[in-house]
């Protein structure tokens, strides 16, 4: 069981930017840390060094549990989602893949890009995934209740290091994206 080390209501002292609490059990970084519905939904994930990813889930203010450990491949994990029964997991060989959360038995293994993913978000409402890589495009992939896989969107940015990418908004289909060592800010709206 994960504790805090102070109330999770404080967790960044405004005033100091000092930190008011951790997570301890986490051997090595955490690539995401997921908040819908107050701190009894706070998912915690994190990438082991053979990029095993391990999702927690807070059992009560001031403690967590691991709900599932993702095995690895050996690639490090970019970004991990979790939505609904799935845990989607960004690596660096351009690869996503959807694990049950239940069973942890891999469901979908995409090869999203050639390059590798930088960065990845599942979209809060619809069955669609968007991707980023150091290739400089941006994908859409739908993924049906049947775990079908399609691409609904890709675009390139021409000489950019797309280094984020995410849904704005819970039923919108804008997304928008940033780049390395550039002031832009990409934003497009999916017709959907």
């Amino acid at each position: 069981m994960l504790k805090l080390a102070a109330s999770p209501s404080a967790l960044f002292n405004n005033l100091t930017g000092a930190v008011d609490s951790l997570f301890f059990s986490h051997a090595e970084q955490v690539v995401k840390v997921l908040l819908s519905n107050g701190i009894s939904d706070l998912k915690a994930c994190n990438s082991q060094a053979e990029a095993s990813s391990l999702v927690q889930q807070a059992t009560s203010a001031a403690s967590y549990t691991v709900k599932q450990r993702i095995p690895g491949t050996g690639v490090p994990t970019v970004s991990v989602a979790v939505r609904g029964e799935y845990v989607f997991a960004a690596f660096m060989d351009g690869a996503v893949r959807v694990h049950s959360l239940a069973d942890a038995k891999l469901r979908i293994e995409l090869q999203a890009h050639s390059r590798y993913l930088s960065a990845m978000d599942v979209h809060p409402s619809k069955d669609i995934i968007v991707t980023a890589a150091e290739d400089c495009t941006v994908n859409v992939w739908s993924i049906s209740p049947t775990l079908q896989v399609k691409l609904l969107f890709s675009q390139c940015w021409h000489n950019a290091m797309i280094t984020g990418v995410i849904f704005c908004g819970q039923d919108s289909c804008m997304l928008a994206a940033c780049a390395y060592d550039t002031d832009e800010l990409k934003t497009w709206q999916l017709a959907m």
